[in-house]
């Protein structure tokens, strides 16, 4: 149950692990950078707020210390004149001064009041020393609607002491539009980041996230180099780099390096053990099949002439299957190493088209062997092991044998080009299943068909791969219509040097 969780888990994720963090940074940088703005606009509205009312209370305060000196004779002209020196002082569009009575009356002469007094709380202001701020948009509707004036935006009501000893109040009412566009223009900056914050967040965490999981894909390429052949190379010939990425990478490493070594220990036990029943088993199936292919069977019932051919051949069967595991121990464990000869092409060629012509004739199959003819390719040879590179060959063609139909024909083709050969094994079979073509060269990978056909062991095509891997070679499969076709790339040897090349 765990592991089909896991599975289920490991499927579900869609995404790569950079494009998961690439998200997720996204959504951080996003929601920061909007925390952050958000922020800043609520201080920066409260700051210009805070100046705006500062100034308006430090300019009422001494407008108000300049008319107590002329109260209670004040004209509307001299509040027009103080009105000019207030917009000249500071940045306000839009100033308008008034003066009203403790009890409730418009101090001015002959002049209509900008305000009604009964709308004002001259009860209130008379209870504080300081300016009071009216917070009434009642009475900002009722500025704004007059001619010359908009946007206005804070009314104070200043308390006064006139010459005739009596209370008065300077009412002391101007915009703030300089300071709103300068709230609007923050505003509009920071929606503008607001908008570009997940593109930034998305290109930042890209590159950063690029950054934190190179060293995992680096590991993952490491683990993906390991395999049955490369057990015995040691973690540094594999490594893609040799600079550290953190403690975490590093014991990822450690912990990669000792699962080899563990598997590579296991693989070990297993290959000393199929080698060991190998030769234990190898020598009583030698005695069988010499004593059965021996026996006299002249005037023997018919039934024990089939058994003694049936057992001689269950035996040839088995020596085979025998000597099969024996080679793959050998290519495993990197004993049947190439001798470095130089071996014809088109010999060894001959040579399998030689071994295999029986079993062809007896399964009623043509080989049609097209080798290399031109001049200069007649004498390509290849460096490595005669018998290896013949057994290689022989391993596909007989493959290719058992999947014909009768009065098939099986083409081995050579080809030259730039410094490699080309052999390819082309058979008019029913082709490899979609499902099996990427184990083909497994260790006992067969067809349903070919299982029930009783055809081979499943161990032909990994020895085949095997040799040339050995050889620093590749064979790849791939269907065709009809059949399939497996191609053997081998490097070339070096051209043979003659005594009268090498004299100066």
């Amino acid at each position: 149950m765990p592991y089909r969780i896991f599975t289920q888990n490991s499927r579900s994720q869609r995404f790569s692990m950079r494009a998961r963090l690439t998200l997720w940074m996204m959504l951080i940088v996003t929601i920061v950078l909007w925390a952050t703005s958000l922020i800043f606009w609520l201080y920066m509205r409260e700051s210009v707020n805070d100046v705006y009312v500062r100034t308006q209370q430090q300019l009422s305060a001494q407008i108000a210390a300049q008319l107590e000196e002329m109260l209670p004779g004040i004209t509307r002209e001299t509040l027009i004149e103080f009105e000019d020196i207030a917009l000249s002082s500071v940045k306000f569009e839009s100033v308008i001064l008034d003066v009203y009575t403790i009890d409730g009356r418009h101090a001015l002469e002959n002049s209509e009041a900008v305000i009604p007094a009964e709308m004002l709380p001259l009860s209130t202001a008379a209870a504080s020393s300081e300016p009071t701020v009216i917070a009434d948009d009642e009475i900002l509707t009722r500025l704004n609607e007059i001619e010359q004036l908009e946007d206005m935006h804070q009314v104070m009501l200043v308390p006064m002491l006139g010459q005739d000893g009596h209370t008065y109040f300077l009412l002391f009412a101007s915009s703030n539009r300089f300071g709103n566009s300068q709230v609007q223009l923050v505003s509009d900056l920071l929606r503008t980041v607001a908008l570009v914050s997940p593109l930034l967040g998305l290109i930042s965490g890209w590159f950063i996230s690029g950054i934190a999981v190179a060293p995992i894909y680096r590991a993952q390429e490491l683990i993906q180099q390991l395999n049955p052949v490369d057990f015995n190379t040691e973690r540094g010939e594999l490594e893609t780099t040799n600079e550290s990425d953190g403690s975490e990478v590093d014991e990822l490493s450690l912990e990669v390096d000792a699962a080899r070594e563990r598997i590579q220990a296991a693989f070990e036990a297993q290959e000393r053990f199929l080698a060991n029943v190998s030769h234990e088993i190898k020598t009583p199936i030698a005695v069988m099949m010499i004593e059965s292919q021996t026996l006299d069977l002249e005037g023997m019932p018919e039934e024990v002439v089939r058994f003694t051919h049936s057992v001689t051949d269950e035996m040839k069967r088995l020596g085979g299957l025998v000597e099969s595991f024996l080679t793959l121990t050998r290519l495993q464990d990197g004993h049947d190493r190439s001798r470095g000869l130089r071996v014809s092409v088109n010999e060894f060629i001959m040579d399998s088209i030689e071994h295999c012509s029986t079993m062809a004739g007896q399964q009623r199959v043509r080989l049609r062997p097209q080798l290399l003819a031109e001049e200069h390719e007649f004498d390509t040879a290849v460096q490595g092991e005669p018998e290896l590179l013949v057994t290689m060959l022989n391993n596909l063609i007989r493959n290719a044998i058992r999947f014909s139909g009768e009065d098939g024909v099986v083409s081995v083709t050579a080809r030259y080009d730039e410094g490699k050969v080309y052999i390819s094994v082309q058979d008019e079979g029913p082709g490899i299943p979609e499902d099996r073509v990427d184990h083909i060269f497994d260790r006992f990978s067969q067809s349903e068909k070919g299982r029930r056909r009783g055809r081979g062991h499943g161990l032909g095509l990994s020895i085949a791969k095997g040799i040339a891997e050995l050889h620093r070679g590749t064979i790849v499969a791939r269907n065709t219509e009809p059949g399939c076709e497996f191609c053997i790339t081998l490097p070339t040897a070096a051209p043979e040097t003659t005594p009268e090349q090498t004299q100066p």
